[in-house]
């Protein structure tokens, strides 16, 4: 039965690790894509960012 329950408890960890790593990701790639356009299209950029930051205050 602990057996059990250290697998369980390790399965949570590292789900809510590959959440944050996703969560970050996302908000990671919208930032690299500001990047790239901000020399050809300022204002798309400042969107990307915005999303980002929007993304990273509303997701857990």
């Amino acid at each position: 039965m602990q057996n059990k329950l250290i697998q369980y408890l390790k399965t949570l960890v590292m789900d809510s690790h590959d959440l944050a790593q996703r969560r970050v990701g996302l908000a990671s790639t919208l930032l690299e894509r500001a990047e790239g356009c901000a020399g050809r299209d300022p204002q798309r950029a400042e969107e990307l960012r915005s999303a980002a930051m929007v993304y990273l205050s509303v997701v857990p």
